[in-house]
């Protein structure tokens, strides 16, 4: 969360990316951990071409 409270601007993104079955590819999204299972960092691979 920002320290506003609301998810990062970021989210929205990944969020609009995941509705549009176009630009979305299923499997190429990531999500690297920590030794704690704490999130480090994030990865996605979309289509570049669609609609």
């Amino acid at each position: 969360m920002s320290p506003r409270g609301r998810p990062p601007a970021e989210a929205d993104l990944v969020e609009a990316l995941r509705a549009d079955p176009a630009a979305w590819i299923e499997g190429l999204s990531l999500v690297s951990v920590d030794e704690a299972d704490r999130p480090v960092g994030h990865a996605l691979r979309v289509n570049p071409n669609r609609g």
